[in-house]
């Protein structure tokens, strides 16, 4: 059995190729033309490609459990949504097809009349039973659909007037619906040189005007993505060539404006202290002050999904996945059954572990060496609440080790040293 360790470790590809890997990165591997990335239920990802394949890896390992066609169509885009289907838009963007993650099933739910001269643009969950549906008609005319997917019957249908819409959000529990268009798109097809972001109000149809960006210095200012807080209380604003900002959504002011200026994706951790952001880099800003706390500079990251509870981080860039440990969730940090990996030492061929808890908690320790291999399964047991000190007699050569401390789903790491 072999486990990527945390701090320096070399990894070997399957193409030979050895990549130094941060103390924080739990392991990295290369793959080719991935658009999407997903975390799945359990400890499992799933990657997407634009072929219509998807690809599953173990998330605590990077090892690939399958990869499969699903069908002959190619897709143009992939959405999912934390659950066991996904939705793909067909590359001719005239069909939407679901995708059943679990068996590798699928079969085509949506269509458009050629009579039509529509397109399917993107989509947005809503929540598990309920989609949106961005369709483009050759008129310049904009439509967002609101299916219920149990039965696929429209529940709305919102007419985006002459927006050239470039993408939307909804806010948790539909409050809000957060717009980001090219302007007026009014045959001949002549776009304005700047973006807008609009709130719409599903009951009044209402528009409200938050944002618009600038062409100055021969840089046009790009709104890259929108996202709300899970309280809706505020709203953030991913720009390109220029500084990032968090609305304020009851009174459409600007919170604060961020110390990003190249971004293409953004998230707001469950607990609202981090930002975790790609910009071609993954980087994490502290969310009260808006300033950049944690740089990864050897990750490339465009885009990223984040675990339940935000225990991982799974980047993609540069033809490249990492998995990334958050600072906050690395050996001392708490987790929320409340327990730490404290201290390691070794000692005339003793290992002394202390382990911090405050409960009952089942657990597994095993010891890695510097190349990732695992030296041995050390001990199971139960965790007491208080502090639980742990000797186990193991025979070590001089080296670098890693100590795994694993209660469910959740692993602490610790390095110590051998000196014989």
């Amino acid at each position: 059995m072999k486990f990527v360790a945390l701090v320096f470790v070399l990894i070997t590809f399957s193409f030979g190729k050895m990549i130094a890997i941060e103390s924080d990165t739990l392991w990295t591997r290369s793959i080719r033309y991935s658009d999407g990335i997903f975390f799945l239920p359990g400890d499992s990802l799933i990657l997407t490609n634009s072929w219509g394949r998807f690809i599953k890896l173990n998330a605590r390992t990077g090892e690939k459990l399958n990869e499969t066609k699903l069908i002959t169509n190619d897709f143009k885009s992939i959405f999912y949504n934390d659950g066991n289907f996904a939705l793909a838009i067909s590359l001719d963007a005239d069909e939407i097809y679901i995708l059943n993650v679990n068996n590798f099933t699928s079969y085509r739910c949506l269509s458009l009349s050629k009579k039509d001269s529509a397109k399917y643009s993107t989509i947005e969950f809503i929540d598990n039973d309920t989609i949106a549906v961005l369709i483009k008609r050759s008129d310049g005319r904009s439509t967002i659909k609101i299916y219920n997917i149990k039965n696929w019957k429209i529940e709305n249908e919102i007419d985006l007037q002459n927006r050239d819409v470039c993408y939307f959000r909804f806010s948790p529990e539909r409050k809000y619906l957060g717009i980001v268009s090219l302007g007026d798109f009014s045959p001949p097809k002549e776009y304005n040189d700047k973006f807008l972001l609009e709130l719409f109000n599903e009951n009044t149809s209402e528009y409200l005007l938050i944002d618009s960006t600038k062409y100055h210095e021969d840089k046009f200012e790009v709104i890259s993505d929108v996202r709300f807080s899970s309280d809706n209380k505020y709203l953030i604003q991913t720009m390109w060539e220029s500084k990032s900002k968090i609305w304020d959504l009851q009174n459409h002011t600007v919170f604060k404006e961020l110390d990003i200026n190249h971004a293409l994706q953004m998230k707001i951790t469950e607990d609202q202290k981090y930002i975790i952001l790609a910009d071609c880099r993954l980087k994490i800003a502290e969310y009260a002050s808006g300033m950049i706390i944690q740089e990864y500079n050897d990750i490339p990251c465009v885009r990223f999904d984040v675990s339940l509870n935000d225990n991982s981080i799974v980047t993609y860039g540069n033809e490249q996945i990492s998995m990334v440990i958050p600072f906050w969730k690395i050996n001392n940090i708490e987790f929320e059954n409340c327990i730490s990996l404290n201290t390691v030492k070794y000692i005339n061929n003793n290992l002394f572990i202390n382990i911090s808890s405050n409960s009952f908690e089942n657990y597994k320790i095993c010891v890695y060496d510097f190349t990732g291999n695992l030296v041995t399964n050390l001990i199971t047991g139960m965790t007491q609440a208080g502090s639980n000190h742990i000797k186990k007699r193991i025979q070590l050569q001089t080296g670098v080790y890693f100590v795994q401390l694993q209660i469910g789903n959740n692993m602490f790491f610790k390095k110590f040293g051998v000196v014989n």
